[in-house]
């Protein structure tokens, strides 16, 4: 299994990206932290649209990435991850405290 740390690349079809992306006979997943970060790009491009225009270009971009993205199996959040998820934001808690006391 191959997990993809981004999707810039290949949504931009970037030729060397989509070439190694249609040579894997592995099983490609992504993250739902990939999946956000595409949409959260979308959805501020149709948030600062200043006319019509760009206004539906944003639309097609959103409903672009939709497609894109559903061709990606999203890898769940399980058991682990969660336990690992909340070893490490206790460990970035006790950071922070520690900065702040100084």
């Amino acid at each position: 299994m191959i997990v993809l740390d981004t999707l810039t690349h290949l949504i931009a079809e970037h030729p060397r990206v989509v070439e190694r992306y249609r040579r894997e006979t592995d099983v490609v997943v992504i993250t739902i932290v990939n999946r956000i970060e595409v949409l959260e790009g979308r959805f501020a491009t149709l948030r600062k649209a200043a006319n019509g225009v760009e206004l539906q270009r944003g639309q097609q971009r959103l409903d672009q990435a939709e497609r894109d993205l559903s061709t990606f199996r999203v890898l769940p959040i399980t058991d682990g991850v969660a336990t690992e998820f909340d070893r490490l934001r206790e460990n970035k808690i006790v950071e922070q405290s520690l900065c702040h006391a100084k």
